[in-house]
C-alpha cells in the first residue's frame, strides 16, 4: 500500500511539475537502482543579519533563528558554520562558498546554506529583468540608498554553487524580508528514496514575508519541527524520511497561520532529486502536528481538513500562481516592446528637420503621459522636452529676467498708472513688454499663446469687458517647463535670487494664498465661477465686478461676498493681503479654471516658488 500510494503521488508530482513550471525533466528508471548510501558528511553555512549598518531596521528574530537552526542541524549531524551580524559581510560570505565550503563537502556529501536577513529585487530599466539580491551587513549606503555592488545577486551564487559544489544534494534556505523568487526552476520526483540519494540536486526554498513584520523564529521554529518528522508523510504515509518536497509542503502550509503576508517558493537550481534528513521520530496519526491552513483545494470545504494538503494541491497552486506571474510578465515584456518603438520613433522625429518644434514638443509631452512608469527612456525624452526651448530661446528667457529691474510700462492702458511690481500679473506683463514684444512668445515656443478670446499672436487686448484670452495648454506647459531657468542652473539662481525678492515674490505669494484658499473653500470658488459666466454670457460684466474680490482673503467673504466695503472693514479688511492684486489674483484663477489651465499655472507657480525659496 506504502508503494502504491508513493508511486500514485509520484506520478500526479511530475504530471503537475510539468504544468506548473512549463518544464519537461525526463526521469531515469529506477527500477534496478542499487540502494545508496547515506550522506558521508553534511556540512552547513548559517547566516544571520539582524543587526544592519547604515541604519536598516534592526531584525531581532534572525539571530534567534541562528540559535535554532544551529541545534537542529547538529542533531542531524550536520557541522555548521555560522555568520552573524558584522561577520556576515559579502566577502565573508563569498569566501565560504567560493572556498572553504568546497574543501568541506565532497560527492557523497551534502551541503545546507541558510541565510536570515533582507533581499531586495532590482529592475532592469532596459530588458525588465528582475534579479533578487541577499543583502549582507553593510547593508547599502548611508540613508539607505542601494549600493547594489556589495549585495549578493541570487544568480552570481547560484553559479558559483553549482561550479564549486561537488556536493550530492545542496539546499539553499532564504528567510527574506523581501526578495525575488524568479530563480526557481522546477524538478522532478521518482518513488525510490534510493534514487533521491542516488542523483544530485540543488533544492531552493525562498520564504518572504512581503516586509511585514512576522513572530519572531516563524520559519526556523517550522524549518526545524519539519526535518525533526513533523514534515514527514506530508500527501502519504510515514517512512523515517523528510524529503524536499514534504519539507517545502509543510512550510507552505503551517506557516501562514502565524505570519500573514508570508509566501514561499521552492523549486531546483539544478537536478531533480531532493535532499533527504532521517529522523528517529515515529509519530502515531494521533499524535500528528495540528492541521494546517486550508489552502486552495480545502479553502470551500465546509470544515478544515484534518490532514497535510497533497503534494499535488499544493504544486497546482503554485503552478496557477506561476502561470499567473508570467502572463504578468508576457504583458509588461509586451508593454516594454510597445515603449520602445514609441522612443525609435521619437528619436527619428527629433533628428527630422522638417517638423515643427511645436509638433516634436507635443509628441514628447504625450509620450510622458502615457508611459510615465517603468519607462527607461523617461530621462531621456524628459531632457528633449526641455530643449524644446533651444539655446537662443533660452537666451532670452534668461535675459527677460535679468532686464526686469530696468524694465517701464509699456501697455496704453497703464499710461496713467504703473503700481509695479506691487500690481497685478498684467502690471507685471506691461513691463516685460518693454523688454521684447508679446509676439516674441509664440515665436520662441512655436506655437499659439491663446486659443480664443480678444489677443492676437501679434497683440494683447486688455480692453476687452466680456471676453478673456483663453490659453493654449500646449503653450502654459511649454512655458511652466522653460520660464525659470533657475530651477535647474544654481549659479542662475544666485544670480536672480534679488530680482526675485524685489520684483516677483510678493505677487507670487499673493497668487500662492488666493489659490490655497480657492482650494479651502471650492463651493465658494464655484458659485463666483458661475456668476461671472452668467456676466459673461448675457454680456452684462461691469468693470466695477471685480472689486469685490478685494475682499476674497477676508475670513468672512464666502459667508457674504456682496458685503460692500463698510462690511468688510469692519470685520478684518483684506486681512493684511494686498487687496487690488487678490482681485485680480482670484479672477485670473477664475479664467484658468474655465480654460483648463488652471493646475498647469498652478505647478509652474509652485516651480518658481520652491525655486528661490530661502533656506
Amino acid at each position: 500500500m506504502k508503494k502504491k500510494c508513493i508511486i500514485f503521488i509520484t506520478l500526479v508530482f511530475v504530471f503537475t511539475a510539468f504544468i506548473a513550471f512549463g518544464q519537461n525533466n525526463d526521469t531515469e528508471d529506477t527500477g534496478n537502482a542499487e540502494p545508496s548510501a547515506w550522506y558521508n558528511k553534511s556540512v552547513a553555512l548559517v547566516v544571520s543579519v539582524g543587526e544592519y549598518e547604515n541604519g536598516r531596521s534592526k531584525l531581532s528574530e534572525s539571530n534567534e533563528n541562528v540559535t535554532r537552526l544551529t541545534g537542529a542541524l547538529k542533531a542531524h549531524g550536520f557541522e555548521v558554520i555560522t555568520l552573524s551580524d558584522a561577520q556576515a559581510t559579502g566577502s565573508n560570505i563569498l569566501r565560504q562558498i567560493e572556498t572553504n565550503i568546497p574543501a568541506k563537502v565532497d560527492v557523497n556529501e551534502r551541503f545546507v546554506f541558510y541565510f536570515s536577513g533582507c533581499g531586495k529585487t532590482r529592475i532592469d530599466k532596459g530588458s525588465g529583468k528582475r534579479t533578487g539580491y541577499l543583502i549582507p551587513a553593510a547593508g547599502g549606503k548611508p540613508g539607505l540608498s542601494d549600493d547594489w555592488a556589495g549585495y549578493i545577486p541570487m544568480d552570481a551564487l547560484r553559479a558559483k554553487i553549482i561550479d564549486k559544489l561537488p556536493g550530492r544534494h545542496v539546499l539553499m534556505v532564504f528567510d527574506f524580508r523581501s526578495s525575488d523568487p524568479d530563480m526557481v526552476k522546477s524538478g522532478g520526483t521518482t518513488e525510490s528514496v534510493n534514487y533521491w540519494l542516488g542523483q544530485p540536486a540543488i533544492n531552493v526554498l525562498i520564504a518572504q514575508d512581503a516586509g511585514q513584520s512576522t513572530p519572531a523564529g516563524t520559519f526556523a521554529d517550522e524549518f526545524t519541527r519539519a526535518i525533526d518528522g513533523s514534515a514527514d508523510g506530508v500527501g502519504g504515509q510515514r517512512d523515517g524520511y523528510v524529503t524536499f518536497i514534504e519539507l517545502a509542503a509543510h512550510l507552505k502550509a503551517q506557516i501562514p497561520s502565524g505570519a500573514p503576508g508570508f509566501s514561499l517558493s521552492f523549486g531546483w537550481w539544478d537536478g531533480t532529486s531532493q535532499m533527504l534528513f532521517r529522523h528517529a521520530n515515529t509519530v502515531e496519526p494521533s499524535d500528528a502536528p495540528p492541521e494546517p491552513a486550508a489552502l486552495a483545494d480545502s479553502a470551500d470545504s465546509p470544515e478544515k481538513s484534518k490532514h497535510y494538503p497533497s503534494v499535488r494541491s499544493i504544486l497546482s497552486s503554485l503552478g496557477r500562481k506561476r502561470r499567473e506571474k508570467e502572463a504578468s510578465e508576457s504583458k509588461d515584456q509586451v508593454r516594454l516592446e510597445e515603449i520602445r518603438k514609441k522612443y525609435t520613433d521619437l528619436q527619428q522625429l527629433r533628428e527630422n528637420l522638417s517638423i515643427s518644434k511645436v509638433k516634436k514638443y507635443k509628441e514628447y509631452k504625450l509620450f510622458l503621459v502615457e508611459y510615465p512608469d517603468d519607462n527607461p527612456y523617461y530621462e531621456q525624452v524628459t531632457q528633449w522636452v526641455e530643449e524644446s526651448c533651444d539655446p537662443d530661446c533660452m537666451d532670452m528667457i534668461r535675459r527677460a529676467w535679468l532686464a526686469v529691474p530696468t524694465t517701464k510700462n509699456a501697455c496704453e492702458e497703464h499710461k496713467d498708472y504703473d503700481y509695479f511690481p506691487k500690481g497685478g500679473m498684467q502690471a507685471f506683463a506691461c513691463h516685460l513688454l518693454s523688454f521684447a514684444p508679446y509676439k516674441v512668445l509664440s515665436e520662441l515656443s512655436g506655437m499659439d499663446v491663446f486659443l480664443k478670446g480678444p489677443h492676437t499672436n501679434e497683440k494683447l487686448n486688455f480692453s476687452s469687458k466680456n471676453s478673456f484670452g483663453y490659453y493654449n495648454p500646449e503653450f502654459v506647459k511649454w512655458m511652466v517647463d522653460n520660464a525659470v531657468p533657475a530651477a535647474k542652473d544654481a549659479a542662475f539662481r544666485k544670480a536672480t535670487q534679488w530680482i526675485y525678492d524685489k520684483y516677483v515674490a510678493e505677487l507670487a505669494e499673493i497668487f500662492y494664498l488666493t489659490y490655497q484658499k480657492i482650494l479651502k473653500e471650492p463651493e465658494c470658488f464655484e458659485r463666483q465661477k458661475k456668476e461671472f459666466q452668467i456676466l459673461l454670457d448675457t454680456d452684462s460684466l461691469q468693470w466695477a465686478y471685480y472689486t469685490k474680490y478685494f475682499f476674497f482673503m477676508n475670513d468672512k467673504f464666502c459667508e457674504n461676498p456682496d458685503g460692500g466695503f463698510s462690511f468688510f472693514y469692519k470685520n478684518g479688511f483684506d486681512k493684511g493681503v494686498n487687496g487690488a492684486v487678490v482681485a485680480t489674483s482670484f479672477m485670473f484663477w477664475v479664467r484658468r479654471s474655465i480654460d483648463g489651465t488652471m493646475d498647469e499655472f498652478y505647478r509652474g507657480l509652485v516651480k518658481l516658488r520652491e525655486t528661490y525659496k530661502k533656506s
